[in-house]
């Protein structure tokens, strides 16, 4: 008869840890990278009034710009084919970067 090793063993309890675990686990940030469309709220149907929005996968989500950058009043209002690179992560529906480069 084979007995099991340590690993197997130190494996097997880990996912059996991991199913009991309870809805109270921290969830790794979802990033946000790479080249996305911008528009103004007022321009998007689903929000109707003026505010810095990202495309991403499809929808438009608030932009929350990183702390450093002033994007000054109201930058996308009027302004189409706008894109910017970015990097950052989700926090709920909003996209909050730590950086933000105009795309020209």
């Amino acid at each position: 008869m084979k007995l099991i090793g340590p690993r197997v063993v130190s494996a097997l309890l880990g996912l059996l840890l991991g199913a009991c675990s309870t809805s109270n686990s921290i969830e790794a940030p979802v990033a946000v990278t790479g080249i996305h469309a911008l528009a103004c709220g007022c321009a998007l149907p689903e929000v109707g009034v003026c505010g810095e929005y990202l495309e991403l996968e499809g929808r438009y989500i608030e932009l929350v710009p990183p702390p450093a950058i002033d994007l000054g009043h109201m930058p996308f209002c009027g302004k189409d084919g706008l894109e910017a690179e970015v990097e950052g992560s989700l926090d709920g529906e909003r996209a909050v970067l730590t950086s933000f480069r105009l795309s020209e």
